[in-house]
């Protein structure tokens, strides 16, 4: 639970945690788009439009963690919005991955995304 201290909402060291540990991952689109050896060590074949879905992914990643570090509730559609995408992308490119494998670990990690959020929805503005 959100603590007022001093006027002021308080995250919690949990969605603390779980927004840092998001903005590091941000950290490896950059990464891919600049560096096409990583793609194309992931992927069997990279789509034209692969790298502009990856800045898009990025954009959104960025804008929706500073809005949710902000308390913005647009943020927290936005987030979920991302984490959408990113199954997405990763569900058509990577053919590898048995399917039930990918959608569980996809499920568990919007799980764990609601479950953290959710927690503290009612001091999104």
């Amino acid at each position: 639970m959100a603590i007022f201290k001093n006027g002021k909402k308080r995250r919690g060291k949990l969605l603390t945690f779980y927004l840092i540990l998001s903005s590091i991952s941000l950290v490896s689109y950059p990464v891919v788009i600049l560096n096409p050896q990583f793609s194309n060590a992931t992927y069997n074949s990279i789509p034209s439009w692969y790298n502009l879905y990856q800045i898009a992914l990025f954009t959104s990643g960025l804008v929706s963690i500073i809005g949710l570090w902000k308390w913005k509730k647009w943020a927290v559609y936005l987030f979920f919005g991302f984490i959408a995408l990113s199954f997405l992308k990763n569900l058509i490119l990577n053919p590898v991955i048995p399917k039930g494998f990918f959608l569980i670990r996809w499920v568990l990690v919007a799980a764990i995304a609601y479950w953290i959020i959710s927690r503290k929805r009612r001091y999104f503005e």
